[in-house]
């Protein structure tokens, strides 16, 4: 969401809610940057599941090396949506990692 069409991605990807709320009050004071690239998503991981919550590793792979997050996800609408916390933030801290082990690469990355 870091693109100057944000808020459309906002409505249709986050859970209704006090968190997604804070999220767009945060985010409308933040300038799209071009030419900007984050790091490419390696893998992910399930953490946790039920039938209306789920929490989602996300590694990343960078110059050096690899960083996770995790993600908090929600059935809502008929759809997989992100989960903001109450504070507006759509992921934890994001962490070094030694390896991306215990990940399921996407499509087209090697196994590990």
């Amino acid at each position: 969401m870091s693109t100057a069409d944000w808020k459309p991605v906002a409505n249709r990807q986050l859970v209704p809610g006090s968190g997604k709320d804070q999220f767009v009050f945060q985010r409308q004071f933040v300038q799209a940057v071009s030419g900007y690239s984050l790091s490419p998503y390696y893998g992910f991981s399930v953490n946790g599941y039920s039938k209306k919550e789920a929490t989602v590793g996300m590694i990343m792979e960078s110059s050096g090396g690899y960083a996770s997050t995790t993600v908090r996800m929600k059935w809502a609408e008929g759809d997989w949506k992100i989960d903001p916390s109450g504070d507006g933030e759509l992921f934890t801290p994001v962490s070094t990692e030694a390896s991306p082990v215990g990940y399921v690469p996407w499509g087209g990355k090697g196994g590990v």
